[in-house]
This record gives structure tokens, sequence and C-alpha cells, in this order.
């Protein structure tokens, strides 16, 4: 059985973030934005619904390029 950690497993939907370019950077589905952006407006702006406004997602989305960049990253 497939992790959850899989990109593409939840539920059948499509996944959320893809790992696009070179270093595979996570990127939002549907969006031009990557969980680097998200991670950026929020230490700039430090609010998860306001990182949402600025950057036209929604605070699912937020939160879900936040938990990817904690699991993909060392920081």
């Amino acid at each position: 059985m497939a992790s959850s950690d899989d990109p593409g497993i939840c539920g059948g939907s499509a996944p959320a973030i893809m790992h696009r370019g070179p270093d595979g950077e996570g990127w939002l589905t549907g969006t031009r934005v990557y969980a680097r952006d998200v991670v950026e407006a929020l230490d700039r702006v430090g609010s998860e619904a306001e990182v949402a406004r600025e950057l036209g997602l929604s605070e699912h989305q937020v939160r879900v390029a936040l938990e990817w960049d904690d699991r993909h990253t060392n920081r």
C-alpha cells in the first residue's frame, strides 16, 4: 500500500503539490505558486490568511504548501 506521503495519494484526487524543475521544488497544482513563495510570504506578513489574500490562494492551499515545505526542506 502507498504511503500518504506519496504525491497523488489522497482519496483519488489530483495531488495538491507537484515536483517541478531540476531541483524538484514543490509547486501548487493549478497555480503559478511554489511552496517556497508561500514560506517567504509568511515570513514577511506573518499570517496564513494574509498570505492567501496576497498570493490569490485559499487558506487550505497555504497550509498544504507550508506542510509540504516542512516535510521536504532542511530548514
